[in-house]
């Protein structure tokens, strides 16, 4: 019997055919998108040829500030480069200028080198845009959600602008990290008004309202705001209402925001209890050094055991001549040194304002271990749940260890003490800008979370039940925080008397950064 071909395909034709077109496909998605692919390529031609216009910015503004003798003119280089969305971080040559997430190192013959990216950046976090378009770096939020304006962070040369991979919500208070990738927060500057609950127990607490201020000057960035600054608290008065609260009549400049006989835009703070590279904490044998390295990080062991004075000298050390280069290029215009008093009233002021936590109480770091960043359960880390809840601002944005952890030596002591704190004499200006000396328990001394924060000098009578025990001749030396073992009575507010600047397993401290 003879079948005629009617022309049609066979199965097995057809099966071929559709697997011949599965691997064409394939091959042609992976050309499209794999890690060599099409749109890779493009992205990465992009992203250079976006890094090649900034550089050649950059160079032109180099060669428009070239002064007569031949070299570069800080002043009018800086002024070219803040026309074109940069900054310069430094004020002797060589600086550093950033524009997006890129910096250059420019020297004073006008040379320009891409500054060697930091490797040192904590797990889930990158370079953040310094511009801060789109709010890339950081928005200071109230409560409600409106955005305040605040003075721009000063990066220091070496340092970098830096945030978290994921989006947050509530106030991001801008991050940024030194060459060994330690962590700090900056406290932009501002000014206060404080309100008690009760005008006849301030134990009760109160509401801080926070008015960032222009620059170094004492002007309002927010110009619907009203009245004026007072630079002493003996200018300042209280009305007692009706209601039986009582209310700060005038704003009242922070003063960790002057510097010795400076003002300054702001400082950074750092973001953890500090720690060193060695893990040393648990023996002062091994801990009481100086000279260890310093670094600010998460999940880490703190720094204890290590006494007042040595702590003193080791917050120095980050800027001395033989370690600055572990954390900057340049340190011309940086000074660091062991957070005094008025500095951890200024970051408190603003964690408990809207702009923080906004009214509410922070979580302490409950690690018996002494392991930083932790939260309330004791061994939850800084960004989980519930370790952003032991934050300033109850996420990844703020400052922790503030409550529990370990207790913090502070440069502050009582008067005639200062030889606990220090390795050698120093005149009356030295330790006017360094210490904060008392000599009683009373509203002389403000901005520090201490006398207006608390209504008795021996008791748990700080906000929040934090513990007030102020220093004495018997116990001259301050303490802040509480450490994990303190519960309800460690927190931003506490603070305590300790007999001596000795080492002790319980102690520990943090660095704070000035850029000018």
């Amino acid at each position: 019997m003879n079948f005629k071909n009617k022309g049609g395909i066979t199965l097995i034709a057809l099966v071929v055919t559709i697997i011949v077109l599965l691997i064409l496909a394939g091959i042609s998605v992976s050309m499209l998108t794999g890690q060599n692919g099409i749109l890779n390529k493009a992205a990465e031609a992009k992203e250079k040829t976006e890094e090649a216009q900034k550089e050649e910015q950059i160079k032109l503004a180099v060669m428009s500030s070239i002064g007569t003798d031949g070299l570069i003119n800080l002043n009018q280089l800086k002024t070219e480069i803040e026309r074109q969305g940069g900054s310069i971080a430094g004020t002797t040559f060589p600086v550093a200028v950033t524009t997006g997430n890129t910096s250059y190192q420019v020297d004073q013959y006008g040379n320009v080198t891409e500054e060697t990216k930091n490797e040192n950046i904590e797990e889930n976090w990158t370079v953040a845009d310094i511009s801060n378009n789109n709010d890339d770096w950081y928005v200071y939020k109230d409560s409600t959600g409106k955005k305040s304006q605040v003075n721009a962070p000063k990066l220091a040369n070496g340092m970098t602008a830096i945030k978290y991979n994921t989006e947050v919500n509530g106030s991001k208070w801008a991050n940024a990290a030194t060459k060994d990738g330690s962590m700090w927060v900056w406290i932009p500057r501002y000014a206060y008004k404080i309100t008690y609950k009760n005008k006849d127990n301030k134990s009760e607490g109160g509401t801080i309202d926070i008015a960032f201020l222009k620059g170094t000057t004492n002007e309002f960035l927010d110009s619907s705001i009203q009245g004026d600054v007072e630079t002493s608290i003996s200018n300042v008065t209280y009305t007692e209402n009706a209601n039986g609260t009582k209310s700060q009549n005038q704003w009242l400049l922070e003063p960790a925001f002057t510097f010795g006989d400076e003002n300054i835009e702001g400082f950074w703070f750092a973001k953890f209890e500090a720690s060193n590279t060695d893990g040393y904490g648990d023996d002062a044998s091994t801990a009481n050094d100086a000279n260890l390295t310093m670094r600010i990080k998460p999940n880490v062991t703190s720094w204890r055991n290590i006494t007042a004075a040595n702590i003193f000298t080791a917050c120095l050390n980050l800027t001395s001549s033989t370690n600055y280069k572990t954390y900057f290029n340049n340190v011309s215009n940086v000074d660091t040194h062991m957070t005094k008093n008025v500095e951890w009233g200024a970051v408190a002021y603003l964690a408990h304002s809207k702009f923080g936590l906004n009214g509410k109480e922070i979580g302490i770091n409950a690690n018996s271990s002494y392991k930083t960043g932790i939260g309330n359960d004791g061994s939850s880390v800084y960004n989980t749940d519930i370790g952003k809840k032991s934050s300033t601002t109850n996420n990844v944005y703020g400052i922790y260890d503030m409550s529990g952890g370990s207790y913090e030596y502070v440069a502050a002591c009582f008067s005639g003490y200062t030889n606990m704190l220090l390795t050698e004499d120093k005149n009356a200006a030295y330790i006017s800008k360094y210490i904060d000396v008392y000599d009683e328990y009373s509203s002389s001394k403000y901005g520090d979370a201490v006398f207006e924060t608390s209504s008795n000098y021996s008791v748990t009578s700080s906000w929040f039940l934090d513990y007030s025990a102020f220093v004495s001749k018997d116990f001259p030396i301050f303490r802040r925080g509480g450490n994990f073992s303190f519960d309800s009575n460690a927190g931003v507010f506490h603070f305590y008397a300790c007999i001596s600047g000795d080492e002790g397993n319980s102690y520990g401290f943090r660095p704070v950064c000035i850029v000018k």
